[in-house]
């Protein structure tokens, strides 16, 4: 770092917990500027911790602070980023159709991108606010939306260009994450627990079940007339919703760590543990689910998408990470991939600078030029 400057302050704020207010870090160190100057934002650095994701048969599709990324994975390779897009806020969750992301993006309500050419995602499609976008799911033409300020939003989307809102139930507080399957929206409630709600006909949604869980519901999955709830402290419940009017929980296990996501494939449970990384569950018999497995990822596991034999975990700070699950009882990560989240090119500054990493992105701040997007990146290689 240049001697006869340096660095004034750092701070760096992070959401990495999606109930959490902004955490500021403040460090003091020397600096020739006086203490009352007030420099201006130079530039926006739109990159974050890694904590969405989602995976279908045409595309990988992640988060990285406001920016959205399109990736394919190549065996025993790692994943190889083919186009990204920055958006106007943080990305909370992404579902995919087709050709197709759809983007639960904060403030900035539900943004539609076009995968087709996927070098070149393209954003074609938003709604409007007002808005708090953190989750999202989509079946038979319809955008299901967990808005934490109002509820269920369902929005009308077989035009991908002209997204719809046709229905809404309010007055669910907290509404973090949802899985829809065969009509039924089930929605992971933090402050109340899980509520189903009957979206058979989507612009006339019903209210049907609720099931108190007695502790912070922030994911969801439903296979099988079971739903698979991430509760935080609780760890992993399993609910049998056979009946969507009369949920009953009916077993559960205490996970190693908070629990944030969940992800159901063959039988297993793939749950984000936040610290604790990974934990693959057997779910075969319901009544006893139990821990056969895990990965400490380096970061803060936030959600987990599985597909075939793969999970591919949004690990925070740590970006992204393929962990091969074909072994449930010897899980083993195979690649990974880190985004450019951290501005590291400090010592190339003057005077006084500042990062910020403000909800819509973080802003730069510093008394010369603002920071090549391509250097920056290379910083990070």
């Amino acid at each position: 770092m240049n001697g006869r400057f340096g660095l004034r302050h750092l701070v760096v704020s992070s959401m990495d917990d999606p109930w959490a207010a902004i955490v500021g870090v403040v460090i003091l160190l020397c600096s020739a500027l006086p203490a009352e100057e007030n420099p201006k934002p130079t530039g926006r650095w739109p990159y974050g911790p890694v904590r969405a994701i989602a995976h279908s048969s045409n595309h990988l599709v992640f988060s990285s602070g406001c920016v959205v990324s399109v990736a394919e994975i190549s065996d025993g390779g790692s994943p190889r980023i083919l186009g990204e897009l920055a958006l106007p806020d943080v990305v909370r969750g992404i579902a995919l159709t087709d050709d197709y992301a759809f983007v639960a993006n904060g403030r900035a309500g539900l943004r539609v991108i076009d995968l087709s050419t996927p070098s070149v995602p393209i954003e074609i499609g938003v709604t409007k606010a007002p808005f708090d976008a953190w989750g999202v799911e989509v079946s038979g033409g319809v955008a299901y939306v967990a808005d934490i300020r109002v509820g269920l939003r369902i929005i009308d989307v077989s035009v991908p260009t002209s997204p719809v809102e046709i229905g809404v139930v309010d007055g669910l507080s907290s509404h973090y994450a949802l899985a829809v399957s065969a009509g039924y929206a089930y929605i992971a409630d933090l402050a109340r627990g899980l509520h189903i709600i009957d979206v058979r006909t989507p612009s006339s949604p019903v209210a049907v079940g609720f099931l108190d869980t007695e502790g912070c519901p922030v994911g969801v999955a439903v296979s099988g007339g079971l739903a698979f709830v991430a509760d935080l402290r609780r760890g992993l419940l399993v609910i049998d919703v056979a009946t969507p009017s009369s949920p009953v929980e009916i077993g559960s296990l205490e996970t190693s760590g908070r629990a944030l996501g969940v992800s159901v494939i063959s039988g297993r449970a793939l749950v984000a543990c936040d610290e604790a990384g990974l934990v693959v569950i057997d779910t075969s018999d319901p009544l006893a689910p139990r821990e056969v497995g895990c990965v400490d990822t380096p970061g803060q596991a936030l959600q987990v998408a599985g597909s075939g034999g793969s999970a591919y975990v949004a690990d925070g700070w740590a970006g992204l990470r393929v962990i091969d699950v074909n072994m449930p009882y010897a899980p083993v990560e195979v690649s990974h991939h880190r985004t450019p989240s951290r501005v590291s090119d400090m010592e190339a500054c003057r005077g006084f600078a500042s990062v910020d990493e403000a909800p819509n992105g973080v802003e730069i701040v510093r008394d010369c030029e603002p920071i090549a997007r391509d250097t920056a990146n290379k910083s990070h290689q």
